[in-house]
């Protein structure tokens, strides 16, 4: 409701910049639902709005919001291109926190496409990174613990647990903030990465 009511605040005012950002912020809501068709359009639109702005930065993340509408609409390659582009972007100026989240959607889809040593060879690269950086300004920090767990824990590679009980205290310090007992419920049970880490977190390690 918030990112569609700025929308319409900035469709008024002709704020053009800051309109591509919220189009790739309505496009990651409308993933979370699984409307990805919706979210792909809207996306697409930011991308358009920022390249005519000539908004890098916007760029980076509404290209980042198109990746996860395209991953969610099963078209990989077309995925994996966004989020290369969106990493290119951040690489070039320098933000190397922001490089995280498209990196990690790179390695998901490798992951998806039975890349194994590929999807190895980006979580490596994200974890030199977490060595110097936060996840500060991350629109999906858990698809970066998420990408990283599960190419790990299919490696058989021991620091899988070590990024799966970040991801889960990550997931609890996120939810102490929220003041609405339902909402804490919706954000535990109703994002499915979410739901999924807390469930790994509670098999018994082996």
């Amino acid at each position: 409701v918030y990112h569609q009511q700025s929308l319409g605040i900035l469709l008024e005012i002709d704020n053009l910049e800051n309109l591509s950002i919220v189009y790739g912020n309505l496009a990651l809501l409308e993933h979370h639902i699984g409307d990805n068709t919706l979210a792909l359009d809207h996306a697409q639109r930011g991308v358009e709005l920022a390249v005519e702005t000539d908004n890098r930065r916007a760029q980076a993340y509404t290209l980042t919001s198109q990746g996860h509408a395209l991953f969610g609409l099963e078209r990989q390659e077309d995925a994996f291109n966004a989020y290369h582009q969106a990493a290119s972007l951040w690489r070039e100026l320098g933000k190397f926190s922001l490089l995280l989240e498209p990196l990690a959607g790179m390695g998901r889809v490798n992951m998806a496409r039975s890349e194994f040593n590929q999807a190895i060879s980006t979580v490596e690269e994200i974890l030199t990174l977490f060595a110097e950086h936060t996840l500060g300004g991350t629109k999906e920090p858990i698809l970066v613990f998420l990408t990283c767990y599960q190419t790990l824990l299919a490696n058989q590679d021991n620091r899988a647990r070590d990024i799966l009980r970040t991801a889960f205290k990550f997931i609890e310090q996120t939810a102490a903030n929220i003041t609405e007992e339902k909402l804490v419920k919706t954000f535990k049970e109703n994002i499915s990465a979410h739901r999924y880490i807390i469930l790994e977190h509670k098999k018994p390690a082996t």
